[in-house]
Parts: structure tokens; sequence; C-alpha cells
């Protein structure tokens, strides 16, 4: 039996802890995976230990570390929203959602002429503030282009090949870059280097291998699915959606009654760690840009990884399982999405207070 919760542990750090309770063993095997206290807000500290208490898997909390002024819970916010039958009322996400879908649809009418070289082979995806459905006026656009592979054989010789050509490749974009200089949408980060074409082959064949995070292939198959958006080619996005999460759930058959996800739990995990390092790594050579990176970390990829994290666990502590249907529905949500959907289960009432302040603005005074 597996047995996860998360946890505050060591020296104030928060992580994910799991074990194995084999039935004929005696002894519990458990691991930390732990996390760096100054990634966190006070908020997101206060969340992660109260989902600890409510969210943990047959497992008994780990020793806390004692208790400082910075992890208390914070004073009462007179920032809070009005709230409505019981429900926090955030007009200002709303409000910054419905232009963002705006500034999306103008992207889409400018990319029509993609459909006809993407198909039914290849789509493009946004990722970052846009995919979450949080863009402000200067949010550059993070995409990703993602491939179907085809089968070809050559006598006894297979080879696995894209189905959208180099050249096509190059056509999409040619097409991106010139309807986000047409919209005045500030250019690609890095001079256009991240923006790649990956195969749903180099997703799959890559999961939980040394190179997936060299290839990219880790960040491209997990915000995919944590905060992506389909722009051009939404059938072939959902499929590698489906593709992507089969491959996560091979195990569940055998388990449907009480599955827990834990190979997806620990690759989002690794994803946040990822996050974790190449900021310490990005910080050294851009120091001018150290405190938006600080902030981009500890707030908006923070909830892009643990949204999903609670999200998963709420539904196992409400069904006891998690469905490869259930991990569609969490890819549907943005991750402040998924956290107003365990505002609205009154069950989750014990955490609703934190979730509330994570979800409020930011005073201005």
């Amino acid at each position: 039996m597996w047995h996860f919760h998360l946890a505050l542990t060591g020296l104030g750090s928060t992580g994910i802890s799991c074990g194995i309770r084999p039935k004929v063993r005696l002894l519990d095997t458990q691991g930390v995976l732990i996390l760096r206290p100054h990634y966190r807000s006070k908020a997101g500290i206060q969340l992660v230990h109260q989902v600890n208490q409510i969210f943990r898997w047959n497992f008994e909390p780990s020793k806390l570390t004692p208790t400082t002024l910075w992890m208390m819970l914070l004073n009462k916010p007179r920032y809070l929203q009005t709230y409505l039958n019981g429900v926090v009322e955030l007009k200002y996400i709303e409000e910054r959602r419905e232009k963002t879908r705006e500034r999306l649809n103008l992207l889409q009418s400018e990319l029509g002429v993609l459909e006809n070289i993407l198909g039914d082979k290849a789509c493009v995806y946004s990722t970052g503030s846009f995919g979450r459905l949080e863009a402000g006026s200067n949010s550059d656009l993070d995409l990703f282009i993602v491939t179907k592979t085809s089968k070809l054989t050559d006598g006894e010789v297979e080879t696995t090949v894209n189905q959208l050509s180099q050249l096509d490749t190059i056509l999409v974009k040619a097409g991106l870059i010139g309807a986000v200089r047409k919209l005045k949408i500030p250019d690609f980060d890095a001079d256009g280097r991240y923006l790649a074409c990956h195969s749903v082959e180099d997703f799959l064949s890559s999961l939980g291998g040394p190179d997936d995070d060299y290839k990219n292939t880790l960040t491209g198959r997990l915000l995919l699915f944590l905060e992506g958006r389909p722009l051009v080619g939404e059938k072939v996005h959902s499929e590698v959606i489906d593709e992507v999460i089969a491959a996560y759930f091979e195990d569940f058959a055998d388990r449907s009654e009480e599955f827990v996800p834990a190979y997806l739990a620990n690759d989002i995990l690794r994803l946040w760690r990822t996050f974790c390092v190449n900021y310490e790594f990005g910080r050294k050579s851009k120091r001018t840009a150290s405190k938006i990176k600080n902030y981009k970390l500890k707030h908006s990829r923070m909830l892009t990884c643990y949204s999903a994290l609670i999200y998963l666990l709420a539904i196992f502590r409400s069904k006891g399982t998690v469905s490869v249907m259930d991990a569609k529905n969490m890819a549907a949500l943005t991750p402040t999405e998924r956290l107003e959907w365990v505002l609205n289960q009154s069950e989750f009432e014990e955490v609703h207070l934190q979730i509330e302040e994570l979800l409020s603005p930011i005073p201005t005074s």
C-alpha cells in the first residue's frame, strides 16, 4: 500500500513524504522530497501544512520544525474579497482570464493558416502566463510544437520519423514569429531558443530518463497538461495529452480501486525541483532579473506544480483512487481553477482560508 502526504520536513522545508507498507514486512520504508524554505510564500506554507493534516494517505505527519513567526498564519487580511454563498469571489482573476482569452483569440485568428500545415500531424500549445490565462500587457509567449510520429520499415530495420517535416516546422515557426510581432507581443524568450519541435515519442521515451531535462521534454510534457492551452491543432493536442497521461497510468488497470498516481506526482515534483535549480543557476548570471524570477518561482510556478498535487490528493481523499479521467479533468483546469475547485468542495473547508489567501490580490498599501 502506498502512503503519501504533503509535509513540512527538516529545517522548515516543504515536500511530499511517501511510504510503502508491504503486508509481509514489519517496518515502513519512507522517503521525503525536500524543497528549500525560501522558495515558499507564507500562504503557501500554511496551505501545505493544512493539506498535510487533511489529505494524508494513511500516514502519520512528519515531526515538524518548531514554528517561527514567518511560518505562522497570516494576520487577518483586510484585502480578502467578498463572499458569495461561502465561496470567495475573485473578480480580478476572472478579469485577467477574460482579457487573456481575448488576446489568445486574436492570436489564433492570425495563426489560421498554420492549420493547413499542421493538419492532423501536430499541434502548437501555449504555456506560461498565457497558458494559465494570467497574461499581462508585457507577458511574452511560451510555446511548444509537438508532432506525432510514424514507423517506417526498410527491410528488417524500423525507424521512427516525425510526421511534421523539418521544412514544415520552419514554416510553422516563421508563422508564429510573424503573428507575435504583428500583435506586438514581446519576442520569444532567449531569441527563440525554446521554440522547438518535440515529438510524442520524445515525451514518452524520455519519461523518467536522465536526459529528460536536458532535452526540455520534462518541461514540455508536464506543462502540456499542468498549464497548457492549444493554439493550433486542438484535436492533436487532446490526443497527445491522452498518450502522456496513459504513460503515467500504466498500472491503473490492476489497481483501479485504490490507484495512487505516484509516477505522475514524482514527475511533477521533479519539475518543481528543476525550476528551483534552474533559478539558482540563472540568478548568478542575471542578477538584475533575480527578483522577478524569484517571485515567479515561488508564486506562479509553485502554483502550477502544487495545485496539481493538491487536486490529485483531494480526488484521492474523496474517491479512494485517482482515474485517468480525473487526470484529464485536472488538465482542463488552470492552476488557480484547481484551487477554486477545492474551495467549492465543502469537505475540504479546513484549507479554504489558506487557499483564499493564496488567491487574493496582494495589498497595495
